[in-house]
C-alpha cells in the first residue's frame, strides 16, 4: 500500500500542542473528539517533528512531498533542485555538479576542472599541462 504525506505549513508552538492535549481532554463526543482536536491543531502547530513509523500498514511506501531536509537520505527517486554533500549513486539528470564526481556514466555536457580518464569521445579540448602518452585522432580527442 502506497501512503502519501505532504507537508506544507506549520503553524503552532510546542506549548499550544501541550495546552491542545489538555483541551483535548475536556471533549466528550466521540466525533467532535477527533475532528475539532485535529481542525485545533491544525491552526496552531509551528514547530513539528514527524516520524513515519507505519503509514497504511508499511513504512516501506511512503510517498513525501520535502521542501527542506536535512541529514541522510538513503534513496531518492524524482527530483533534486539542489543537494550539497555527498551522492553514493545518481541516476538521471544532474544539471550541475560541484564537487568530485567518481564515475558518471552518460553524457557530460561541459567539465571545467581535472578529468583523470575518458572513455568515450571528447568533441572540444582545451588540454594544458597535457601529461597523455597517446592521443589518436587528434583532432576530435577521441581516444
Amino acid at each position: 500500500m502506497t501512503s502519501a504525506l505532504l507537508i506544507e505549513e506549520a503553524e503552532f508552538s510546542n506549548h499550544d500542542i501541550s495546552v491542545a492535549d489538555e483541551e483535548k481532554k475536556f471533549i466528550s463526543f466521540a466525533y467532535v473528539d477527533s475532528f475539532a482536536y485535529m481542525v485545533l491543531l491544525k491552526y496552531k502547530l509551528k514547530v513539528a517533528e514527524i516520524y513515519v513509523e507505519e503509514a497504511g500498514g508499511s513504512n516501506r511506501d511512503v510517498i513525501i512531498t520535502i521542501t527542506r531536509a536535512v541529514g541522510t537520505i538513503t534513496r531518492a527517486v524524482g527530483t533534486i533542485t539542489e543537494a550539497v554533500g555527498t551522492i553514493t549513486g545518481a541516476v538521471g539528470t544532474i544539471t550541475r555538479a560541484v564537487g568530485t564526481i567518481k564515475e558518471a556514466v552518460g553524457t557530460i555536457t561541459r567539465a571545467v576542472g581535472t578529468v583523470t580518464e575518458a572513455v568515450g569521445t571528447i568533441t572540444t579540448s582545451r588540454i594544458t599541462n597535457d601529461t597523455s602518452t597517446e592521443l589518436v585522432n587528434g583532432s576530435t580527442g577521441e581516444i
